[in-house]
């Protein structure tokens, strides 16, 4: 039991070195080995101890990156509302199906752009799906955010709704975002 604890200490010590998700990946995956170990109560809870901080510092590394990421998403949308005619602006860009994401760049860009809609594609090459979410600044009137992301995604088995001043859309098989970016910039 003690050369078992020792080992298992070192796997640990070793998934400490590791960072992202892959310091995720080895978390979970020793958390649940630790659950079925036979070692001391003592050890059991130092080394949980010790995993619950790796855990800390995977969410600590998940809220930097999806700050990092949603920053350069409102870079992109803001400067592409500054180069655009219209009252509208289309544009794509993949940070993957993440809500909260696009929930914190639609508020962003509320703040910083009063006079354009938004509408903004992301695709999850992986999952093979991708999400349309159009917004509409506080105030602005002459957009129904709503019909035109139901406009953008007819046809494609889209499922989501929303509001006049904001809605959501997901839709499966990324084959199709070509065309819902053209029916979105004619709308």
């Amino acid at each position: 039991a003690t050369a078992r604890a020792a080992e298992f200490e070192g796997r640990v010590v070793e998934a400490g070195k590791l960072d992202g998700f892959a310091l995720e990946a080895q978390v979970k995956l020793l958390t649940v080995e630790l659950g079925g170990l036979s070692i001391s109560a003592a050890m059991k809870m130092t080394l949980r101890d010790t995993l619950g901080s790796y855990g800390k510092r995977v969410v600590a590394w998940k809220k930097k990156n999806a700050a990092e990421q949603t920053s350069r998403v409102v870079d992109q949308v803001v400067e592409a509302a500054g180069s655009s005619s219209g009252d509208k602006v289309v544009i794509r860009c993949d940070f993957g199906c993440d809500g909260k994401v696009a929930k914190a760049v639609t508020a962003a860009y509320g703040k910083k752009v009063k006079d354009k809609a938004l509408m903004l594609v992301s695709a999850d090459e992986s999952s093979d799906r991708y999400m349309v979410v159009a917004f509409a600044p506080k105030g602005m009137k002459g957009v129904d955010c709503k019909a035109w992301a139901a406009a953008a995604t007819e046809g494609t088995g889209a499922k989501g709704g929303g509001k006049k001043d904001s809605a959501n859309f997901s839709v499966q098989g990324v084959s199709t975002i070509g065309g819902v970016l053209e029916k979105a910039r004619s709308f």
